[in-house]
């Protein structure tokens, strides 16, 4: 939770005479402004932004200073300080979040635009989506994921809904932030599981690296995760439960597995890959336990040999569940690109 900054605190951070913490509070309060992902300022706005407020800071200070050191043209028996303080820090902070509203809101030219793409998997496959950072994304049917066209700034910044799968690509400078079902996850580079579902828990499963997990706006939630334990947030109660692998299992698709075909039926491939990622793959296709295959999946995920079996036997799946099952049918991913303008 970002602590209160005063008028006061402004001045003392104006005049350079603030401590390291209290710096740290005016810059969370700074960054703390319009911080929805989908509306964040760019670098090049928040430098703008910031470089109006503290002018227009400088100059109210001035115009107050102006009027106290002027006392004959405010002789009066109820003439109160103190009142005149607290009127001039009030129109301080109304003018500060008046200089960010108006230049939040103010219009652009037209080519300055924010493009986000909004993916949702309406089919019964788990689908893959490589974003423009190169993380991959696999999202399980009836979710959505949403980012921007090209991540710009300090945060690689998504929303999300349903169930998706992330490999992260690592990037130190720009950690990877989701938001989505009710938590905030922030990772540098790393393999995690993320179920965030309307009406049910939500959960956060590590599968490699380290994971950072919290509630927004709610102090002393955020939990740390390290491979093979979750963080799982009841919609009745703000706080964060964390279990480690003795009481859960991350989805067990998504561990690494190197198994290798040759000359071999379909009948024996499928009985091969339920019993390394426990699981039941089967088919209503007689024709494809006809397929023979020669193959060699190196640290590969079930949904990676999947969708390699996909390609090469031309066959596709559904999944329900523990439950999935091989046909000669394709479903492909409905994208969405919108435009939007910064208002």
């Amino acid at each position: 939770m970002i602590n209160q900054v005063t008028d006061k605190l402004l001045q003392k951070y104006l005049k350079g005479n603030c401590t390291p913490e209290e710096i740290q509070d005016v810059h969370n309060w700074y960054d703390s402004l319009g911080n929805e992902p989908d509306e964040a300022p760019s670098t090049i706005e928040q430098n703008l932004i910031k470089s109006r407020l503290l002018n227009g800071i400088k100059t109210k200070i001035e115009a107050k200073k102006t009027i106290i050191v002027q006392p004959k043209v405010f002789r009066s028996r109820n003439y109160r300080p103190i009142s005149r303080f607290l009127t001039a820090a009030a129109a301080i902070f109304l003018m500060v979040f008046g200089f960010f509203f108006i230049f939040k809101w103010e219009s652009k030219p037209a080519n300055i635009r924010k493009e986000i793409i909004i993916v949702s998997n309406l089919t019964n496959l788990i689908q893959k989506r490589v974003l423009p950072d190169s993380t991959i994304v696999w999202l399980y049917p009836n979710s959505t994921i949403k980012y921007p066209k090209k991540f710009a700034g300090r945060l690689r910044l998504l929303k999300m809904d349903g169930e998706v799968f992330y490999d992260v690509k690592p990037d130190h400078k720009h950690p990877f932030v989701i938001y989505g079902g009710g938590v905030v996850t922030r990772v540098l580079g790393t393999s995690f599981f993320i179920k965030a579902i309307k009406d049910l828990p939500t959960e956060v499963c590590v599968l490699t690296g380290e994971v950072s997990v919290r509630i927004p706006d709610v102090e002393k939630t955020e939990v740390f995760l390290l491979p093979k334990q979750k963080a799982v947030l009841s919609k009745n109660e703000p706080h964060l439960l964390k279990r480690d692998e003795k009481q859960i299992s991350v989805p067990r698709i998504w561990g690494k597995k190197s198994i290798s075909f040759e000359n071999t039926a379909m009948p024996d491939i499928l009985k091969a890959l339920n019993t390394q990622f426990q699981i039941n793959i089967h088919t209503s296709d007689a024709n494809i336990l006809l397929y023979t295959l020669n193959a060699d999946f190196t640290n590969q995920s079930l949904p990676e040999i999947l969708e390699m079996l996909g390609k090469s036997l031309n066959v596709t799946y559904e999944i329900n569940g523990n439950n999935i099952i091989l046909k000669k049918t394709t479903n492909q991913l409905i994208i969405k690109p919108k435009s939007f303008a910064n208002e």
